[in-house]
């Protein structure tokens, strides 16, 4: 049997399928969790609900790797199927994994499927005639074992990753790394920096700007949540999909947090161990949020009562997150 995924699973997919490909050339794939904080864009921006205007700061994780390390991922869209499965084969005869790209509604390990459409990325670590070993560690429903090519290439071919997801490979898309000559490990300077530059941008005060970060954008968004629970409106299921997209890639986020604090406690020998433990137990309540978000508004719930409930969940989790900014601050 191929070989699993040995790191901290069950982060956002791309994240997931980018630490499998780096431990593949035996880096240390910490370093993707090296940028957190958040924006509060104004709501000519993005629509007028509080949980469409949060937005999370991050690099794009091909960034965060040819920044920490030089390498440059490979990502193609491929022509045809037998082209696709033609490259995944020479990368996996080049004893390498590879990743690829699929819509939920055609993938029917995803919660989504024949349910909604959206972009999914998972790891092929073998093949076998017409099988392909897959590995997947999406939240709750994780999936490791042999599923047949042709399950997957409907997944794969979709118009639907064609038409809206363009900008990251769109439909038939594989993502390597190319093994690189000689990589150096990033100095510990540097990384201390980083996680410093992360702290002061989230205790940062901007509260008085049209689109607040950090702390002062969490604490408008709060408010903004509590003023929409007062209004009663119906969550619709756009909204759904959105909210739960938004706590679970925040959820995430966190856990690749705590990573990136160990990576630097671990280099630098400072004791980080009550600030990692405290991060993953956000990402763990982050992650019941979206769980409650996602089953009382499905049920349709009365809107005031659920994401009042809601909102002094958020309040007690972003304030153990301002909590841990503020050990952070003073680690280093």
């Amino acid at each position: 049997m191929p070989g699993t995924m040995a790191n901290d699973a069950g982060l956002d997919c791309f994240a997931d399928t980018y630490t499998v490909l780096l431990r593949d050339v035996g880096i240390d794939p910490r370093v993707l969790g090296d940028d957190w904080g958040y924006r509060y864009v104004a709501p000519e921006v993005a629509a007028s609900e509080p949980f469409l205007r949060l937005r999370i700061n991050r690099h794009e994780y091909r960034d965060s790797i040819f920044r920490w390390y030089g390498i440059a991922e490979r990502r193609i869209s491929h022509s045809s199927d037998r082209a696709l499965w033609g490259h995944v084969d020479e990368v996996l005869a080049d004893g390498r994994q590879v990743a690829l790209q699929l819509d939920t509604f055609f993938y029917p390990n995803s919660p989504f499927h024949r349910r909604i459409h959206h972009l999914h990325r998972v790891v092929v670590a073998g093949r076998r005639d017409l099988d392909v070993y897959v590995l997947d560690e999406f939240p709750g429903r994780p999936f490791r074992g042999w599923l047949p090519v042709d399950v997957l290439n409907q997944a794969i071919r979709s118009d639907v990753l064609a038409s809206q997801y363009a900008g990251v490979g769109g439909k038939r898309c594989s993502v390597d790394l190319p093994p690189p000559p000689w990589v150096a490990q990033p100095a510990v300077a540097d990384l201390e920096a980083a996680l410093m530059a992360n702290v002061q941008s989230y205790l940062g005060e901007q509260g008085d700007s049209a689109a607040p970060v950090g702390w002062c954008a969490v604490q408008r968004f709060l408010s903004d949540v509590r003023r929409y629970a007062a209004n009663g409106s119906q969550v619709d299921q756009s909204l759904i999909t959105d909210g739960v997209n938004f706590f679970a890639a925040l959820a995430k986020q966190r856990r690749q947090n705590a990573l990136f604090v160990q990576l630097v406690g671990d280099r630098g020998g400072v004791r980080v161990d009550e600030a990692v433990n405290q991060l993953r137990d956000i990402s763990h309540r982050l992650d019941q949020v979206r769980a409650f978000f996602f089953f009382g508004a499905s049920a349709g719930r009365p809107t005031g009562e659920h994401v009042g409930r809601l909102a002094d969940r958020l309040t007690q989790t972003f304030f153990e997150e301002y909590d841990c900014m503020r050990r952070l601050s003073h680690l280093l």
